[in-house]
């Protein structure tokens, strides 16, 4: 790009402040290299002025920060019954658990020794769309003998939100909130891991992952505390992974999508749409099938760089095993680099995997006419390809599910760079509460990958948040 060109594209666009920040943000963070004459240096360090009054809002914080290590207590009285569970190390793995005395959080050292590749993936295509009660009674003959045997529950939808920025050493932070119904949070630190394969850091959610597999009483907030409650169902923790790090910096975050038809399509929007509602994913091109279920674990545990996980994409048949759940991802890793990726089925037919850069989501962005500031840099609920972002605001099925109120709220708080604290304080103006009342933002997660290190909080609240150290936590 030339210099008369890049001045061009800055008055043309001066109209709208949000694009005119974003292409200065786009020189500083990416050190876009472009020849100027002297005099032009002065515009352009005007512009930066602009640029960072504008984005920066000026939020003190003082949250206290605890290493989640030094925060747990020993459960009090634990139902553990090693004699129904099948694996090795699995009484270890549940004396393991800890609990955080007055917040909803849970912790355990994952020492059980199970093949979840193989538990969770299907080589031989047998894994039929919708039936996780299939992959639940394969995950429970693993773990248990027959006791645990109950029918599947129906998933409750949520969703997510979140942003890419980097800190003031110019490390990426990868952020998200997991949105939903109240959940007790379980941080499952993973040390079931083969030779070659990587340790990480698992977030999920103990209300979801019970639920998913049939198992009721699992809701509210410190269930684990509650005499005579059966703690072994906490071994299938890693089948709901919502988000992680792994040793190498590679960080995995998942946020739900608009609901979709079902096989047969029988769900009628109330209003036409110019894109139809979405069909739920069933790929069958003869590679090894799998859910969200198993590339989440299996992304964590051998994967080391974003280009790594979209070849682990490529490898597996990708099926939906819940109704009303869809998903895309943010991988990024160590080396600051960032993709997300979402499945759409074509009009044809076909099972398509999306991948997209921050060029990619930028034109998006346009193209959806989202008018969210730093959209390109955020992730929300609703779909990046093409297809529906071309009719974002003439879809009804669009503009149910992917209220951008909260979305709004949060990225006019954002700023492209942001060290941890803000970053943090930043994906508290997207509290899921503000839009679906008596729902929340169960946890808030600021991923560094190059200092493998986790900064979180739970439910909103800043007067403590917890961090994680991947280098000493395990």
């Amino acid at each position: 790009m030339t210099y008369s060109t890049f001045l061009k594209e800055i008055i043309d666009k001066l109209i709208h402040p949000t694009v005119f920040f974003c292409i200065f943000a786009k020189c500083i963070v990416f050190n876009l290299k472009i020849a100027m004459k002297k005099s032009m240096l002065f515009v352009l360090a005007v512009a930066v002025a602009l640029l960072m009054a504008g984005c920066r809002n000026g939020q003190q914080t003082n949250v206290k920060i605890v290493g989640l290590r030094s925060a747990g207590k020993e459960l009090p009285n634990p139902n553990i019954n090693p004699s129904h569970c099948k694996p090795e190390g699995a009484e270890a793995t549940l004396r393991s658990i800890r609990y955080v005395p007055g917040k909803p959080i849970y912790y355990m050292d994952y020492t059980a020794e199970v093949d979840w590749e193989s538990i969770l993936t299907d080589e031989t295509h047998q894994t039929q769309l919708f039936d996780f009660m299939g992959v639940t009674n394969k995950v429970n003959d693993a773990l248990f003998d027959d006791t645990y045997r109950i029918g599947q529950s129906e998933y409750s939808g949520a969703a997510c939100s979140g942003f890419i920025c980097h800190n003031s050493k110019g490390e990426m932070l990868n952020c998200r909130n997991y949105d939903g119904d109240y959940g007790e949070m379980v941080v499952v630190f993973n040390h079931n891991v083969k030779p070659g394969e990587h340790k990480s850091v698992m977030m999920t959610d103990l209300s979801m992952s019970q639920m998913l597999s049939g198992t009721p009483g699992y809701e509210g907030d410190k269930v684990l505390l509650r005499d005579g409650i059966d703690v072994n169902v906490l071994l299938r923790q890693p089948v709901a992974i919502i988000d992680g790090m792994n040793d190498a910096g590679l960080v995995l975050t998942s946020y739900q999508l608009p609901d979709f038809q079902d096989e047969e399509g029988s769900i009628v929007d109330p209003f036409e749409s110019p894109t139809p509602r979405p069909r739920a994913i069933n790929q069958n091109t003869g590679k090894p099938q799998a859910s969200f279920t198993a590339l989440h674990y299996l992304i964590l545990t051998t994967c080391e760089t974003v280009e790594d996980a979209i070849d682990l994409f490529h490898s597996y048949d990708y099926i939906t095993l819940f109704r009303n759940l869809n998903i895309h991802w943010c991988i990024s890793d160590a080396n600051n680099n960032w993709k997300t990726l979402e499945y759409w089925k074509e009009k044809d037919g076909t099972d398509s995997l999306y991948v997209f850069d921050e060029e990619a989501r930028s034109k998006s962005a346009f193209l959806g006419n989202h008018n969210i500031a730093y959209e390109y840099m955020s992730m929300e609920n609703y779909y990046y390809n093409p297809v529906p972002s071309s009719t974002f605001y003439m879809d009804y099925w669009q503009r149910e599910f992917g209220g951008v109120f909260r979305a709004h709220n949060m990225m006019h708080h954002y700023s492209l760079i942001m060290d941890e604290e803000e970053a943090l304080q930043c994906l508290q103006y997207g509290n899921f509460g503000i839009e679906v009342p008596g729902q929340v933002t169960d946890w808030s997660c600021v991923y560094n990958s190059k200092q493998k290190t986790i900064l979180f909080n739970v439910r909103d609240e800043m007067d403590k948040a917890f961090i994680i150290d991947l280098k000493k936590d395990f």
